[in-house]
């Protein structure tokens, strides 16, 4: 029972310390989620970002916004179907899969002049 008892809480401290772990990324720090932008892709490769990490953007929501989007759709710089769209000022996204994520910002103009991001997550 002893055995039990303590091979429950190891699990228990495993999975805690795991979660305990994630990561908070400022996108663009030192800069923000803003034009004239940095190379935010050059910013992502420079992060080895996990599942369960937290992406934070900055920005004035009266002129940018983050949206989440399709490869496809990133690539076209079109927030036609977005999958998530964010217009607080300050949004925190976090990554809950291993995958590549593709950002935007769906102001005219603003995704073809680099307000765009692609992150891997590992």
């Amino acid at each position: 029972m002893a055995a039990k008892m303590l091979l429950m809480v190891a699990v228990v401290l495993l999975l805690w310390a795991h979660e305990s772990s994630a990561a908070l990324y400022n996108v663009g720090d030192p800069t923000t989620w803003t034009l004239p932008s940095i190379d935010y892709n050059k910013w992502a490769r420079t992060k080895h970002i996990r599942v369960n990490d937290v992406l934070k953007f900055t920005y004035s929501p009266e002129i940018h916004n983050v949206v989440l989007v399709s490869k496809s759709d990133y690539d076209n710089c079109s927030s036609r179907r977005p999958i998530a769209v964010y217009a607080t000022g300050t949004t925190m996204v976090k990554l809950t899969k291993k995958g590549t994520y593709y950002f935007i910002c769906s102001v005219q103009g603003h995704c073809a002049a680099g307000m765009k991001m692609q992150v891997s997550v590992q």
